[in-house]
């Protein structure tokens, strides 16, 4: 049963809990809970400020919770969760998932979504609408000084004018996992797949959801990647707007996530490294990708 870490029953006294940070890039602290000598938990505690951290803590807990009960993917038991961390059942020695090598998992985890009858009512709320999209056009033409840091922004805006918004619309939403990176896609010491962190989990089309892992792969590698996806997504409805509308509207949402995060992690103080760390990656993607192929 879920409950708190500070108000759970069965808590071991606090001389038997050790916690073992995690040493990985990321903008919360993670780590393993050792209890009695044995990993036993995965604490998460989120460092963001206060307002986005309950967003993104309820949105993780009701987004895990579900896929818990509904098996559309697989990922470790919420067990607890407090004011600022969330707590999962530890799931042995992870390794990292380049996102290559997850496209089956992932196209697996969309044609199930889209292959379910509803899903919660909730999930059209509020908490889980992505508004991405509309706000990273809005601080577009706020931070044109920003933009201009990664690529000409006349530029950048003829390639956000073919894909607006609207164009997404009509795609049947699903749960998404929100944020799809080696980071979060593992593989377990039997060879299984889950994944994890599920903070960015918004109820909106599979295009947003695969859009996040092109941002991972070497530029030579998208076109590819892109196509295997949709190949393995043919007998979905995600194909009835044909192969080619597809990957205009895959590349469309990553130009709208990377340029989203791009200028909020110049935004917001304490995520300097974090913009240092992604910005040859952005340009990259962006000259090699978005530029020639976005049209």
């Amino acid at each position: 049963m879920m409950t708190t870490l500070n108000v759970s029953s069965e808590k071991p006294k606090l001389a038997e809990i050790e916690v073992k940070p995690l040493d990985k890039p990321s903008k919360n602290t993670t780590g393993i809970v050792y209890v009695e000598g044995s990993p036993v938990y995965f604490i998460k505690k989120y460092n963001i400020n206060e307002k986005n951290r309950q967003k993104s803590k309820e949105r993780e807990i009701r987004a895990v919770s579900f896929f818990n009960e509904c098996q559309l993917l697989a990922t470790p038991h919420l067990r607890y969760f407090g004011e600022d961390h969330i707590v999962t059942d530890y799931a042995g020695k992870l390794t990292d998932v380049p996102v290559k090598d997850a496209v089956e998992a992932v196209a697996d985890f969309h044609s199930k979504s889209l292959a379910r009858e509803s899903f919660p009512k909730d999930f059209e709320g509020e908490l889980f609408q992505n508004q991405c999209r509309l706000r990273g056009k809005i601080r577009f033409k706020k931070n044109p000084e920003i933009v201009r840091q990664l690529w000409s922004a006349s530029e950048l805006e003829e390639k956000l004018d073919l894909v607006p918004p609207s164009e997404y619309g009509p795609i049947r939403k699903i749960l998404t996992h929100g944020d799809i990176h080696k980071g979060n896609v593992q593989r377990t010491e039997s060879g299984a797949i889950i994944f994890i962190d599920f903070e960015r989990a918004y109820f909106d089309s599979p295009t947003w959801d695969f859009s996040r892992a092109l941002l991972d792969l070497n530029p030579n590698e998208v076109e590819g990647v892109i196509e295997k996806y949709t190949r393995l997504m043919k007998n979905t409805s995600l194909l009835e707007m044909g192969a080619e509308k597809l990957r205009k509207l895959i590349l469309g949402d990553a130009l709208y996530r990377l340029m989203t995060d791009f200028i909020a992690d110049r935004l917001n103080p304490g995520f300097e490294e974090v913009a240092k760390r992604h910005y040859g990656r952005d340009r990259q993607f962006v000259e090699a990708v978005i530029i020639p192929n976005l049209k």
